[in-house]
């Protein structure tokens, strides 16, 4: 079945732009080309949609109007943003209601690359409710100390950029949507970045705080049937194979910005296992045992519950996202490394090493 793909704008010269520029995919994508958000929200309310590329300063409904309600009745949908420039107001209410945020005018071949890849991706997904459940993740639970860590970080005079850019280093929660926000133009930067730290040094005090107070990040509080024993382990972790995997590619005589992804590929090699255990928390019933918590058994349960691997669901999520591709292979591979792109990458290779030397607990899958 052809991906349905749907592109919105107000202007008819760069509609007809788009319409020449992704022909050669109409055996492959089903598209539709409409003017403007208004147009786009008649089509959404009788045909369903895989993708929906829009602009986002247009007359009447705009863009983040367009997503929010894209959200609500297409949740399943890939939902990017491009535009040329959009006030800070408007660019923090497509925060939660859409996955990337491209510069216009954009790079066309990048962008058939990001949906072509997203959608293989998904695809890996056998069951629709999985699928439904990576593209509806806004955010991922994080612990109650690092959430209270970060609000005394960023509030009134005493705030410490240095501080936050710790917090947002140490948990796969924080990290992940804070690399999705940076490697996006959602506020004007747009760039390569391979670091929560140097994301949050980016984005600046200004952003980052207004980002915390609207809610953007969310304790595992907020999701009450989330199992905490899951939660705990999956943390715990994180945390072991960012340092394992930092370890190995520091070892490995790597240069420092792939130290550093490597960290990264580590810190979240498990965000599927967070989008699981927040959507499905009863895939994990009984396996806890006085509070421990065997991540073997996790894995064995996952796999039968949904016919594919964490990996799977956390590949999906960081291609969704936006984050940097090294990062995102990693994470799709690390027990597949044999189908691999480049099987000899040095993050992929890196959290080998680290799960070799016992960081998450599982059996390398047969190639």
């Amino acid at each position: 079945m052809s991906a349905r793909v749907i592109f919105v704008d107000d202007e008819p010269n760069i509609l007809r732009g788009l319409q020449r520029t992704f022909r050669r995919l109409r055996n492959e994508w089903d598209m539709d080309f409409l003017d403007g958000g208004e147009a786009a929200l008649s089509h959404l309310s009788e045909n369903p949609v895989d993708v929906i590329v829009s602009d986002m300063r247009m007359p009447g409904v705009d863009g983040a109007q367009l997503m929010t309600e894209a959200a609500r009745t297409h949740p399943e949908s890939l939902r990017i943003i491009l535009s040329g420039e959009a006030d800070r107001e408007m660019t923090f209410r497509t925060v939660g209601v859409s996955h990337q945020f491209l510069p216009k005018p954009c790079n066309t071949d990048s962008l058939c690359e990001k949906i072509q890849r997203s959608l293989a991706a998904k695809s890996k997904l056998p069951r629709a409710d999985l699928q439904l459940a990576v593209s509806g993740t806004a955010c991922l639970p994080v612990s109650e100390e690092a959430l209270q860590s970060l609000k005394v970080a960023v509030e009134g005079d005493s705030s410490s950029l240095e501080d936050a850019a710790d917090i947002f280093a140490s948990e796969p929660g924080l990290a992940a949507k804070i690399l999705q926000l940076a490697n996006s133009a959602y506020f004007g930067i747009g760039q390569s970045v391979n670091s929560p730290a140097e994301a949050v040094r980016l984005l600046g005090i200004d952003i980052i705080r207004p980002l915390v107070d609207k809610g953007c990040f969310q304790p595992m509080s907020a999701t009450p049937a989330l199992n905490s024993a899951v939660f705990g382990n999956t943390l715990a972790q994180a945390k072991t194979m960012a340092t394992l995997a930092q370890k190995a590619a520091s070892e490995a005589q790597a240069s420092p910005a792939e130290i550093e992804l490597a960290r990264v590929a580590g810190l979240l090699h498990n965000i599927g296992r967070l989008v699981i255990c927040t959507n499905f928390p009863n895939c994990y019933t009984g396996l806890e045992s006085g509070g421990a918590v065997d991540p073997a058994a996790l894995s064995q349960q996952e796999d039968q519950a949904f016919n594919c691997t964490q990996d799977d669901v956390g590949g999906y999520l960081a291609l969704l996202w936006g984050l940097p591709d090294p990062v995102s292979s990693a994470i799709a591979y690390q027990t597949t490394p044999g189908t691999a792109p480049d099987p000899r990458d040095t993050v992929l290779l890196a959290l080998q090493a680290a799960r070799q030397a016992g960081g998450d607990g599982r059996k390398e899958a047969a190639a």
